[in-house]
C-alpha cells in the first residue's frame, strides 16, 4: 500500500511512451513525504472499449489516475499527495487527453497484506 492505477484509453499507448508515464506517476508517489515507497505498486491498464462525454468521438483520449491509500492521512497530507500526482500527469500527457485523478482512502481493518 499505496497502489497507483493509471487507468487510460487504449490508443494512447500508440502515442506516448505508457511505461514511461507510469513510470514517472509511481516515482512521484514514492517521493511524497507520507508514503512509504517501498510499499507503493504501481500499475496501467489500458482500457478498450470507452466513452468521454456526451458525443464521444473515437479518437478521444483519456487517462485516470486512482491513488488507494490507507486511512490516516490528514486531509492536507492527501492534498499534497494529490496535487503531485496531478502535476506529474499534466507534465507527462498532452492536453488534448482528459486527464483525472482519484484518491481513494481504505479502512485498514479491510486491507490484508503478507
Amino acid at each position: 500500500m499505496p497502489h497507483l492505477i493509471l487507468e487510460h484509453a487504449a490508443p494512447l499507448a500508440e502515442r506516448l511512451d505508457i511505461p514511461a508515464v507510469l513510470k514517472q506517476l509511481h516515482e512521484t508517489l514514492c517521493a511524497q513525504p507520507t508514503v512509504g515507497a517501498k510499499d507503493v505498486k504501481s500499475r496501467s491498464v489500458p482500457s478498450l472499449l470507452y466513452y468521454t462525454g456526451e458525443n464521444p468521438k473515437p479518437e478521444s483520449l483519456f487517462a485516470h489516475v486512482e491513488v488507494r491509500l490507507l486511512e490516516g492521512r490528514s486531509w492536507a497530507e492527501i492534498s499534497v499527495i494529490q496535487q503531485a500526482v496531478v502535476a506529474a500527469l499534466k507534465k507527462n500527457l498532452p492536453d488534448e487527453v482528459v486527464r483525472t485523478v482519484e484518491i481513494r482512502e481504505m479502512r485498514r481493518a479491510f486491507y490484508y497484506k503478507e
